[in-house]
């Protein structure tokens, strides 16, 4: 096993964590839990700034907000134009990062040895992977979704039913996904789920190795009201992407089909253009049943303190941060089967696992909590109980422990 004084991780970020914000980032509790452990941590990224209690080295690559203002309006454009589609803008700000990152490995080169170990995202690693490979370095994939074929075909089944013309996901992406992999020394899969599909695939179990992601325990906690049972108000949560992949259709369909009057669906995220059609579809039965529609952005740590009961029913869901999440602030949780982090979820104990694209099961389970309101707190303080083992101090030893082990010589 490596001496982990000599052990180097370059972590790379090509999300914006200013935007994201910390609590919700992956990379950010890991950075600080590898360097709290002895490492040396390098970490590159999108507006990574130093009042992030990181006592490592930074590089950061920055946008200011003006600029990100005009991007953001610019991609609004180029998208009501129909001449690019929101997949289309995040592959060319990947790709960008990736150009930005390799550069500054190249003229790092005399840090790159065989002790380095470099942690990059899908799409956004291929140059990163070419140059650390060249000097010598070992290169880990941080898969975040499953294997891109199986994914491919997943989102394509899942839009189906709309315009053709709508790729979900862009060939060029697909293809530098499947580079990535080859050039890649290890697969970092977050849930069972996405270690099956890189087998099923034709990647080498010994290529690939399992760790979840974790939980920021310190922010996300039950709130004043978590425990406190509201005969007023049902309060359901949905944390994510509002769109079909998320499975918001199935979701709303299970709400009608239950009747569930004096309701309140929280749908906490960012809502897909074509999904807008959709879900204006549901307003006349939402309105006729007295249930109360709120979209929101942002953080979710209020809603998810004052809701009832947290719901995930994507069609696929490589893990699902959400679900310890919503755990941590101790609330029940309902997800599909199709969830990696369901394997977090005991039945009839923390929640339920339904069928994904079942909306007469998922009404059912959802009736439950809605019929039997004291529920909430027993199911509630079990999910709270289990979501303590998903920490990111904890994960991230079970994380460096697959590394160490996989680079073993």
């Amino acid at each position: 096993m490596p001496n982990r004084n000599l052990l180097k991780v370059f972590f790379a970020t090509a999300a914006d964590v200013e935007a994201l914000g910390a609590p919700r980032s992956i990379d950010v509790p890991m950075v600080k839990a590898l360097n709290d452990l002895g490492y040396k941590v390098s970490w590159f990224g999108i507006n990574i700034d130093s009042r992030q209690d990181f006592a490592g080295e930074m590089t950061s690559l920055n946008y200011s907000k003006l600029r990100r203002f005009f991007i953001r309006v610019k991609n609004k454009l180029l998208r009501d134009l129909k001449i690019q589609t929101g997949e289309d803008q995040k592959l060319i700000a990947q790709k960008k990062f990736d150009i930005w990152m390799s550069r500054i490995l190249e003229s790092r080169r005399e840090d790159i040895d065989k002790n380095l170990v470099f942690i990059g995202r899908g799409v956004s690693s291929e140059l990163s992977f070419q140059t650390i490979k060249k000097y010598g370095g070992r290169c880990v994939l941080h898969s975040q979704w499953m294997h891109p074929v199986t994914h491919s075909r997943i989102l394509e089944g899942a839009f189906s039913d709309l315009d053709s013309s709508y790729k979900p996901v862009p060939r060029e992406r697909l293809v530098t996904q499947l580079r990535e992999i080859d050039l890649c020394d290890q697969v970092w899969c977050i849930s069972k789920p996405v270690l099956d599909s890189y087998l099923e695939n034709g990647v080498s179990k010994e290529k690939l190795f399992l760790c979840t992601l974790g939980v920021d325990t310190n922010y996300f906690k039950p709130g004043e009201l978590t425990f406190k049972e509201d005969i007023d108000k049902f309060i359901i949560i949905f944390v994510g992407n509002i769109n079909i992949e998320k499975g918001i259709h199935i979701l709303l369909e299970a709400l009608v089909m239950g009747r569930m009057s004096n309701c309140q669906l929280i749908l906490n995220g960012a809502l897909a253009d074509y999904f807008k059609p959709i879900l204006r579809s549901f307003f006349k039965d939402l309105k006729l049943l007295n249930i109360d529609l709120v979209i929101e952005s942002g953080s979710p740590l209020a809603n998810l303190q004052k809701a009832d009961l947290f719901v995930l029913p994507s069609l696929h869901e490589s893990f699902g941060l959400v679900v310890p999440e919503a755990m941590a602030c101790g609330l029940p949780v309902i997800v599909t089967d199709q969830v990696g982090a369901s394997d977090h979820v005991i039945c009839d104990y923390n929640g339920f696992i339904v069928p994904a694209n079942s909306a007469k099961e998922l009404s059912e389970k959802m009736l439950y909590f809605y019929n039997n309101r004291d529920q909430k707190k027993i199911f509630g303080e079990k999910s709270y109980y289990l979501s303590q083992n998903l920490s990111w101090p904890l994960v991230t030893r079970r994380f460096i422990s697959c590394i160490e082990s996989a680079f073993n010589e």
